[in-house]
């Protein structure tokens, strides 16, 4: 009679889950300290930039308006009200230059109420 030697690979299956297991907690592990001991975000990253930015009401290289005007703040709401940047594609790429020319980018990028009250102009983010 043949004997089968089913005993020793429910054994090996169990100590390579095991291995896996320790290894997927090991590099998680790695991956939280990482991120932990990196600095918080706060709007004093970028005070500087806001500050720069809020002097005046005309954003700085953000070329020109759909209608050709320079970039304002209040041009840049008349035109997000009025829908003139749309769905197509090149001018969402232009929304995005205009609102970044005039709120810092850093600011959309990290999870946080932001506010900050400029000079010329003051903003929320939420």
């Amino acid at each position: 009679m043949v004997q089968k030697k089913a005993g020793k690979k429910p054994i090996l299956l169990l100590m390579l889950a095991v291995m896996l297991c320790m290894a997927f907690l090991t590099v998680t592990g790695a991956f939280a300290y990482a991120s932990e001991s990196a600095s918080p975000f706060s709007i004093e990253t970028v005070r500087d930039e806001c500050e720069r930015m809020t002097q005046s009401d005309v954003a700085e290289d953000a070329g020109l308006m759909p209608d050709g005007s320079k970039v304002t703040v209040d041009g840049y709401i008349k035109n997000v009200k009025a829908n003139n940047y749309g769905y197509v594609y090149e001018y969402q790429i232009l929304h995005s230059k205009h609102l970044y020319s005039l709120i810092p980018k850093e600011l959309f990028c990290h999870e946080g109420d932001w506010f900050f009250k400029g000079y010329d102009y003051s903003f929320f983010v939420l």
